[in-house]
């Protein structure tokens, strides 16, 4: 087998700034929430009161807190669709059906904030509300769905690249429980944008007051999923020798070149047999190879 490594520095840098700039949106959102909840419940508790802040229509607080949502899960999205694109060897089919869910959805979210931004610049209701209330749920479902792709691809792949890595011989050191599997999957493949997106939607189609409490916590999953990103590949949190075959089965090239095993060499077959060992040939990659990820 002829293993070779592409080059990582473009890779830490995506996810570097990616996580930065997630984080930062993170921080306002959560900044916004606090000083809207502060204003309803303590500062205009009295006059005009808690639910008369909540439902007026010149307050801005509401417009931003869904463009500082709207653009974290944007980002998360071109982060997971980046890392669909690398763990399928950069392949440009598998990432054309995300592509065109993220225009889709980001597209409604457009309409949705400026429809926002415009009922509370005009101070008045919004006659139009069932096109609201179809624009937000037009973008959870486009959302959830895409993301469910995403985590399907990328777990699927590295279930099928980790198959192949213990096929050639290389040892795969696997964690023993269930649930740390569990928790690297849903780290790696982003499925926290899907739970959350799941439940948003049916709390909100139940009319639950729990619709508040997901689509407020949607920002901080937001920017959970990065960092786990980070932890995981690249701070050492999985441990070596599995950190090492995942990451490198999924992220370059393999080109399987078995050395035929002839019978004039019956005792050392026999050995390597019995082993369970086989060759593994480190090579430099050809110029046409070295072409491929130009």
């Amino acid at each position: 087998m002829c293993l070779y490594r592409r080059r990582q520095g473009v890779r830490i840098d995506i996810v570097r700034w990616s996580v930065i700039a997630m984080f930062l949106l993170t921080t306002a959102s959560i900044a916004v929430f606090i000083f809207d909840n502060w204003n309803g419940w303590i500062r205009y508790r009295v006059e005009p009161g808690t639910m008369a802040y909540f439902n007026r229509h010149d307050n801005m607080i509401g417009p931003c807190k869904t463009l500082l949502w709207s653009i974290g899960v944007m980002l998360g999205d071109y982060l997971m669709l980046w890392r669909l694109y690398m763990v399928w060897s950069r392949s440009i089919r598998i990432i054309i059906a995300p592509i065109i869910g993220i225009l889709a959805y980001g597209s409604c979210s457009i309409f949705l904030c400026s429809r926002a931004f415009q009922s509370a610049y005009l101070n008045r209701d919004d006659h139009d509300y069932q096109v609201t209330t179809v624009l937000m749920f037009s973008t959870l479902a486009l959302g959830v769905l895409t993301n469910l792709y995403t985590t399907v691809m990328i777990v699927g792949r590295l279930w099928w690249t980790g198959r192949q890595v213990q096929l050639v011989g290389t040892i795969v050191d696997t964690p023993k429980n269930w649930y740390t599997n569990i928790i690297l999957a849903m780290a790696e493949s982003g499925a926290m944008y899907t739970i959350a997106g799941l439940a948003t939607i049916i709390t909100s189609a139940a009319v639950s007051n729990a619709f508040i409490i997901f689509a407020c916590a949607d920002a901080i999953i937001v920017g959970i999923v990065p960092t786990l990103l980070v932890l995981l590949l690249h701070v050492n949190m999985v441990k070596e020798k599995r950190r090492n075959a995942v990451t490198e089965a999924s992220g370059t090239g393999f080109q399987f070149s078995h050395r035929a095993r002839s019978s004039s060499k019956g005792e050392d077959n026999d050995t390597d047999a019995r082993d369970g060992s086989r060759d593994i040939e480190y090579q430099e990659p050809s110029e046409l190879q070295k072409s491929w990820y130009r």
